[in-house]
């Protein structure tokens, strides 16, 4: 089958910043696709220039085999679908009013904006005036305007950010059932959990670069070969912290130390091994020696958020740009 999705050394400069730094992707078909990343980390930039809201700096971008030019406009409006991080609305138009509007748009029937908003669970706020309601049920109307027209590709910008717990659950249904249509979703987000959760691909992406790609499972197996030690301890002078630094500086064992002192933490990303259960009992004693009260100590295997953290030293879930 031809990709849904191609693109070749995709660059983007604003002014002196390079935004895309040679992307490439190839996305068949049916697939449900995760980009990952913190926030600056070329995201969005990348998914308004699949969109056709920006035109590339350099590189090849095609959709179901045709580029973004005046030729192809039209033909590919009507096969894509578009959820923003945030979607602006006229406050007094209700919910149904404003499904109306976008099916005169997209010429779809009465039953499909119905049909719609009872998928979207949208039923109890149809004639809810949109200032009325709250951030997630904003969301998931702009989720249903994207999808009234039944897209074959839907590209979705951070669609959660911001959202309590319920309402991300509330759009992860969604997606979910959207996913089992055959459809090819695109999904940008800085939280793992979601790709974890939703993603048949995953792209990891950090200032501009591809980091890393494939399944959950492929990206684990071919960098996650570490093993995370978090230590929990009462208080820390200061120079038991300098200590602690010029410790760490000897030890070849570590990847990647974290010192979380608001909470309390140490993290050692430790290179795996076999004798993972005598190397605690040296870091044990190690910290010991600093003085340090330790309370609880936690082991993990790695996930997406320490893979990229090994990668580029960044966090996927900093809120900075």
């Amino acid at each position: 089958m031809n990709p849904i999705i191609e693109v070749k050394n995709l660059k983007k400069r604003f002014k002196d910043f390079w935004a895309l730094k040679g992307i490439d992707l190839e996305i068949p078909p049916g697939t449900f696709v995760s980009v990952l990343g913190p926030n600056g980390a070329g995201k969005t930039t990348l998914l308004e220039i699949l969109e056709g809201l920006q035109k590339p700096t350099e590189g090849v971008v095609k959709l179901f085999q045709r580029e973004w030019t005046k030729e192809n406009e039209k033909f590919l409006k009507q096969k894509i679908g578009l959820c923003l991080q945030e979607t602006r609305f006229i406050d007094k138009l209700t919910v149904r009013e404003i499904m109306m509007v976008f099916s005169s748009i997209y010429d779809v029937s009465k039953s499909r904006v119905d049909e719609v908003i009872d998928l979207l669970n949208l039923n109890d706020k149809k004639n809810t005036y949109t200032e009325n309601l709250s951030g997630g049920q904003k969301q998931r109307l702009a989720l249903a305007i994207s999808i009234l027209h039944e897209p074959e590709l839907l590209f979705l910008d951070e669609p959660t950010t911001g959202l309590d717990p319920e309402a991300r659950k509330n759009i992860w249904d969604v997606l979910l059932y959207f996913k089992k249509t055959n459809k090819t979703i695109i999904l940008t987000t800085h939280y793992m959990e979601e790709a974890q959760n939703l993603s048949d691909y995953i792209y990891l992406i950090n200032r501009g670069k591809i980091v890393a790609k494939g399944t959950l499972n492929q990206i684990l197996q071919q960098y996650g070969k570490f093993v995370s030690l978090v230590f929990h301890y009462d208080q820390m002078a200061l120079s038991q912290k300098q200590k602690l630094h010029r410790l760490l500086q000897k030890d070849q064992e570590l990847f990647q130390f974290q010192l979380f002192e608001h909470e309390k933490k140490i993290k050692l990303v430790l290179k795996e091994t076999k004798q993972l259960m005598e190397i605690i009992e040296n870091w044990i004693a190690k910290l010991k020696k600093l003085r340090l009260n330790l309370y609880d100590l936690e082991i993990h295997r790695p996930n997406l958020n320490d893979v990229f953290l090994y990668l580029t030293g960044t966090n996927l879930k900093q809120e900075s740009e």
